[in-house]
């Protein structure tokens, strides 16, 4: 068949010409559910926060719950925040009005402080 084991996270950002994107940006802002020192290995936020630390884009990390230990993100983040505004029971996190107005929060206070707005 030929067929190659390859990474998804390599095959779709090219497919999808995400490098040109981030070279092109002034920040970059991802997330995942819950951020930690295994967030680099093999990751999004980390493939996507690698590429922009590349060409010195700042990368803004946003997510449900976050780790005491970042590992190796913190080298290729400039922060990361929490969407939780103090401790929170999973079902009420998992609530789709409640998790829509804390990520509003926290993205208007990122741009705010990041852009200086």
């Amino acid at each position: 068949m030929g067929g190659t084991i390859q990474s998804g996270f390599t095959f779709l950002s090219e497919l999808i010409g995400l490098e040109s994107a981030i070279k092109e940006a002034d920040l970059v802002i991802t997330g995942e559910g819950k951020m930690d020192y295994q967030t680099a290995n093999g990751k999004v936020p980390f493939g996507i926060a690698s590429i922009a630390n590349k060409y010195q884009v700042d990368t803004i990390a946003i997510c449900g719950t976050l780790g005491e230990n970042l590992g190796a993100m913190e080298e290729v983040l400039l922060s990361a925040f929490s969407i939780q505004q103090g401790p929170i029971l999973l079902a009420d996190a998992l609530e789709n009005v409640k998790t829509l107005n804390n990520l509003t929060k926290i993205v208007k206070m990122v741009t705010k402080t990041y852009f200086k707005i």
